[in-house]
């Protein structure tokens, strides 16, 4: 029952994100930052939403950009929880 749940709720929501493009990455967090790599400008969007989410569910704050830079092929973008 629990395979079929996971392939009917789970996996859509992969494929749908996986046809959206968004590729959106933690890639470190220290109290009270978070950092997300995205490669696609259009995407920043989604990394600082995700830090929202971050912030309020770890310190029930919200997200503040603090520092955006070029990474290899990508940005990383640093938030701080405020």
């Amino acid at each position: 029952m629990r395979t079929l749940w996971m392939l009917t709720t789970v996996a859509p929501v992969a494929l749908v994100s996986a046809c959206a493009g968004y590729q959106v990455d933690q890639t470190s967090a220290t109290s009270p930052t978070v950092s997300y790599a995205y490669y696609a400008e259009s995407d920043y969007n989604l990394a600082a939403k995700r830090a929202d989410l971050y912030c309020e569910d770890n310190y029930g704050r919200v997200a503040i950009l603090i520092d955006r830079d070029p990474q290899g092929n990508g940005n990383e973008a640093t938030f701080r929880c405020h």
